[in-house]
């Protein structure tokens, strides 16, 4: 599993021009994660993320845009859709 969090983080600091530490990942709050999630799916869009902020968005937003992101990018889960709802 740390193999795992090591390319992660490795990967999100090539992608977003962070620096974080395996340690400092692993302390995010919840907030932070969703923040992070939401930067990348745009960057995978190719939108600009400058000025996104998720604390600005309600819940719903939040979860309308990252479910609507991973449609787009034909996510497949490994568990049952309702499960993963």
């Amino acid at each position: 599993m740390s193999e795992n969090v090591k390319f992660i983080v490795t990967e999100i600091n090539k992608l977003l021009g962070r620096n974080y530490s395996i340690i400092g990942f692993n302390t995010l709050n919840t907030e932070d994660l969703l923040q992070i999630l939401c930067s990348v799916l745009m960057k995978i869009q190719q939108q600009d993320d400058s000025d996104t902020d998720i604390k600005l968005n309600s819940p719903e937003e939040n979860s309308i845009y990252v479910l609507t992101a991973l449609r787009i990018l034909n996510y497949q889960s490994d568990v049952e859709p309702i499960l993963f709802r």
